[in-house]
């Protein structure tokens, strides 16, 4: 038997009813895993970043009440170069309006992953500081705190 080219095998494989059907069975299932796989991680990539995205506004707003709270007016600014300072967070010596700019450290040799989250806890802290600053009343208080009318109520 002459050895067949790959067209050659193709041509038989074409001529042959039940090959063709098998062939074209699994070369379409193999694509509907896939499909399905691409489906699975496209869809675990978008809950990690909801999640990401839910952590860092949590904690880039209780970062920044507790600097509100401590009189600390401040947003950051992510920077490479701070990343040269010990890893503190060092200032610009710049303002915007009633803020003072935070050099906050970058590091590039961390993961995607990590420098996201880094960044979108710093956004939700910028954020939550500048809607303290133009609402300051809702702020101000402290958690827990009972009024006094409440306490002497019972006269």
């Amino acid at each position: 038997m002459a050895q067949l080219s790959t067209l050659g095998l193709l041509a038989h494989v074409m001529e042959s009813p039940k090959t063709l059907k098998i062939a074209v069975t699994v070369l379409g299932v193999a694509l509907l895993v896939s499909l399905g796989c691409l489906f699975w991680m496209v869809r675990q990539i978008h809950v990690w970043r909801d999640t990401v995205d839910t952590v860092a506004e949590q904690a880039g707003g209780q970062w920044a009440l507790a600097c509100f709270r401590a009189d600390k007016l401040m947003v950051y600014q992510m920077d490479v170069g701070a990343a040269e300072t010990n890893g503190m967070p060092i200032f610009s010596g710049r303002r915007d309006g009633p803020f003072e700019v935070w050099l906050y450290p970058d590091y590039t040799e961390l993961s995607m992953q990590a420098r996201y989250g880094q960044r979108k806890v710093i956004e939700a802290f910028d954020a939550e500081m500048r809607s303290m600053y133009k609402h300051p009343k809702f702020y101000r208080q402290e958690s827990g705190q009972t009024n006094s009318t409440v306490i002497n109520d019972k006269k």
